[in-house]
């Protein structure tokens, strides 16, 4: 993640908060999966400030949810111009804590009998 962000400061701020460990894999995803340096960057803040909202509200990394993510994009809106990646950002975090077994995956809708025909049948 240095190669992103020269200034330590910026650094050190940026891993503050409770996704602070999980910052240099995220980074590490996005860089393998081929994104400019600058949409990169764009996103690592995004995480960054993700983070430092949910210390500010005191919730941990093992208790975020989907929840957590629309309620962090809604404050966020009110100060600052949202990006339409924003959503897909903090959604490829969350499937990131999924695949490392921090946070589980999310509980399916009970379905009704049709639903399990349905699937029964789906090839």
């Amino acid at each position: 993640m240095v190669m992103y962000f020269r200034n330590p400061k910026t650094f050190v701020r940026l891993h503050e908060g409770p996704l602070g460990p999980y910052l240099d894999s995220y980074a590490a995803e996005i860089r393998a999966e081929g994104y400019t340096d600058h949409a990169a960057k764009l996103q690592i803040r995004l995480v960054g400030d993700f983070s430092q909202w949910l210390a500010e509200h005191r919730i941990s990394a093992l208790e975020i949810s989907p929840d957590h993510v629309r309620r962090y994009l809604s404050a966020r809106a009110r100060y600052r111009r949202p990006h339409r990646r924003d959503p897909a950002t903090l959604k490829r975090l969350l499937k990131l804590l999924r695949r490392q077994g921090l946070i589980p995956e999310p509980s399916r809708p009970p379905t009704t009998p049709a639903d399990q025909l349905q699937e029964e049948f789906r090839c």
